[in-house]
């Protein structure tokens, strides 16, 4: 595997973390002597596919043992707060605050309607418009996604919109809006949950299935499953699949198409999803993204000027890339991320300079 495929390579994470051109490994005995003050939870193993995690106290004894669910919560959470920060420094507070004006006063009453026809989160659906379009109904991407809610044409056929050489009901913001609320419903329904909705609302439900799968054939002995009916028996979520499957675990027995009666089969596994197909707009950290836009709406609702004060502080003339991004990879090793996780997280592309 090309490790930085991924963003940064395991030893380039040290190096920018430590600030320095040699390559040096990373030491949980180190890391443990650092914050052995604080006290953090140790990984059983190299990834988070153990049931259940030692947590220590200051004296580095055992205090109480964590679940996956719990790991992967935290997890998750520090991923959002990575990504508030890589926003933040994208855009400046004048431009977040006149995109969330502009999409409150144009499309702000069929949002909340949409919503409560649908059952779908208000400040969900208003931060997923904020981050495909900006707000901007007419908005068209390189790979042909269109309009408010940027969907494909074939999506947009799926959820009744017409799209043809005539008619491109995907300009319609009512429409559009509509649409998306009927895609995000019907998922949560299907896998019951919505993070798993709002991650398959931008990679496609084929690589979402292919994602499920993989993490029931590597954390259960269920040989043939009903897809949606084992997420739910399983409690499968977004994190859990993100931050416990490794880059080279396997979809046994996945083929990509049958043709003629015959399956052909492809090698699919975390790298091949999220490097070769879902290579485009940070989309394998799409639910991060849509959770800190949500956060970042409701500060500037509730507390304009501390969000304006963050927004100077993460902005290009404050605060260096490199060093950001030291910052923030001390962050996540704090809150027990390993280098894979971390290069998943694609800090390189996320704190691009605007």
């Amino acid at each position: 595997m090309n490790e930085r495929n991924f963003g940064y390579s395991e030893n380039e994470i040290d190096k920018v973390e430590n600030n320095t051109g040699e390559e040096k490994t990373f030491s949980r005995r180190k890391f443990l002597e650092m914050l052995g003050a604080l006290g953090i939870t140790f990984l059983i193993g190299n990834t988070l596919g153990a049931k259940e995690h030692i947590h220590l106290n200051n004296d580095n004894k055992i205090e109480h043992k964590e679940t996956t669910e719990e790991r992967c919560e935290k997890m998750r959470q520090a991923a959002v707060e990575v990504s508030i920060v890589a926003t933040l420094r994208s855009q400046t507070f004048q431009g977040i605050e006149k995109t969330n004006k502009k999409i409150e006063d144009n499309y702000g009453a069929i949002i909340k309607d949409a919503a409560k026809k649908y059952q779908v989160n208000e400040e969900m659906l208003k931060a997923l418009i904020f981050l495909e379009s900006n707000g901007d109904c007419n908005r068209k991407n390189d790979i042909g996604a269109v309009g408010l809610c940027q969907f494909l044409p074939d999506t947009a056929r799926a959820y009744d919109l017409v799209v043809n050489k005539h008619i491109d009901e995907r300009l319609n913001p009512k429409k559009s809006i509509y649409a998306a609320c009927r895609f995000l419903s019907g998922h949560e329904k299907l896998y019951g949950n919505k993070d798993l909705a709002i991650e398959t609302y931008h990679i496609g439900a084929g690589n979402m299935a292919d994602l499920i799968s993989l993490y029931l054939k590597k954390n259960t002995t269920i040989a043939d499953f009903d897809l949606a009916d084992s997420v739910k028996k399983n409690n499968v979520t977004y994190p859990k699949i993100f931050f416990t499957c490794n880059s080279q675990d396997k979809i046994i027995n996945n083929y990509a198409y049958i043709e003629n009666g015959k399956k052909y089969y492809e090698n699919t596994n975390v790298y091949n999803i999220f490097e070769k197909r879902l290579k485009f707009d940070n989309a394998p950290i799409y639910l991060w993204r849509v959770h800190a836009i949500m956060r970042i709406l409701r500060e500037l609702k509730n507390n304009p000027i501390k969000l304006e004060q963050d927004a100077r502080r993460f902005s290009v003339e404050n605060i260096e890339k490199d060093v950001l991004i030291k910052e923030q990879i001390k962050f996540l090793k704090e809150r027990g991320f390993n280098n894979e996780q971390i290069n998943k997280l694609r800090l390189g592309e996320q704190f691009n300079d605007r």
